[in-house]
């Protein structure tokens, strides 16, 4: 191999180690989550991740409590509530901007299942609950926990 190849051929190893390098380093800036109605927005970035597409899911357990409500808005105090348990997971794919992604994902609540209200009541979700929340970048092995 000529000496102009050895070095052309040594320059581009090193742009790949150097590429290697800062898509290595990848790690969340910034973690957060709030409750808006029912559902938990979840937001996060990330940084140091280079140009590759780089795909966020985002779990946690939700615990939900449907009740049957009847015609005068009350709920009776029967035995006609149901609490619903489930893991819940968001997924997307962002394209990197400088090295970078911004980005929100929003876990809503698990549905009802096969519970079922009397004639004259309406099932109504009361309350849902999240715990356990972690933003996971899938592609980079990174996390956080907002």
């Amino acid at each position: 191999m000529s000496r102009t190849k050895k070095i052309a051929a040594g320059g581009v190893l090193s742009l790949l180690v150097i590429t290697v390098a800062i898509a290595g380093s990848a790690h969340f800036i910034k973690c957060g989550k709030s409750q808006q109605g029912n559902n938990l927005v979840v937001s996060f970035k990330e940084a140091g991740l280079g140009n590759e597409q780089t795909c966020i899911t985002v779990e946690g357990d939700a615990s939900a409590v449907y009740a049957c409500i009847n015609g005068g808005d009350k709920n009776p105090k029967a035995a006609n509530k149901r609490t619903v348990n489930a893991k819940r997971t968001a997924t997307d794919c962002f394209t990197p901007h400088n090295g970078a992604i911004s980005g929100s994902l929003t876990l809503t609540p698990p549905g009802p299942g096969d519970f079922s209200c009397p004639g004259g009541m309406t099932l109504r979700l009361l309350s849902v609950s999240y715990s356990n929340v972690k933003v996971v970048d899938t592609t980079h092995d990174a996390s956080c926990s907002p």
